[in-house]
């Protein structure tokens, strides 16, 4: 927690988590009781810190809206250990379930219940995805696995790594392999 939280690459982590936790509460604000008898449930593929699911479920929580789970995927180690210190410093583990995997190569669908999911976050996981006819196929493969388990009506948001950041060179250096991309 105290490497993230003083971390220089925050910023973007932070305008992340602003921009995914505003489309889920405008979403969820706007769903017509969708709520009423039930908790929203919010997925993050490749969740790293899983920071924006946080900020979203706060800000659901905030507007009176009940989350019922934040179910966090992704196959570094060190990545879930540090969202699962997120979560406690938002008071938010009691919500988090956490599995550990490569969900590109052992399909989300086979480990995730069809429609039975409201957000499903892929933000910042389109950047581990090469750049090449391969890669585009792996993209739209994800997207064909991810939409079964989303609720009708519900959402998947994704997008990436813009270039040009404030902090560019550390992001570069600790990150080397991730493809930034314009945003076109």
């Amino acid at each position: 927690h105290d490497y993230i939280a003083g971390s220089v690459d925050r910023i973007a982590d932070i305008s992340r988590a602003k921009i995914v936790s505003g489309i889920m509460k405008r979403h969820a604000l706007g769903s017509g009781g969708r709520y009423e008898n039930r908790g929203a449930v919010i997925a993050s593929l490749g969740s790293g810190l899983a920071e924006p699911d946080m900020w979203a479920a706060k800000e659901l929580l905030s507007a009176g809206i009940t989350v019922d789970r934040l179910l966090e995927f992704d196959n570094d180690p060190i990545a879930m250990a540090a969202a699962l210190s997120r979560a406690k410093a938002h008071k938010l583990d009691h919500l988090v379930s956490q599995y550990r995997g490569n969900f590109i190569k052992w399909p989300i669908s086979r480990q995730i219940a069809p429609r039975s999911i409201d957000y499903v976050n892929l933000v910042g996981l389109m950047d581990y995805i090469p750049k090449y006819a391969t890669g585009y196929k792996m993209a739209s493969n994800l997207l064909r696995e991810v939409a079964p388990i989303v609720m009708p009506g519900g959402l998947i948001i994704f997008g990436n790594m813009v270039r040009h950041r404030p902090q560019q060179a550390w992001f570069e250096g600790i990150w080397p392999t991730i493809l930034q991309r314009n945003i076109s």
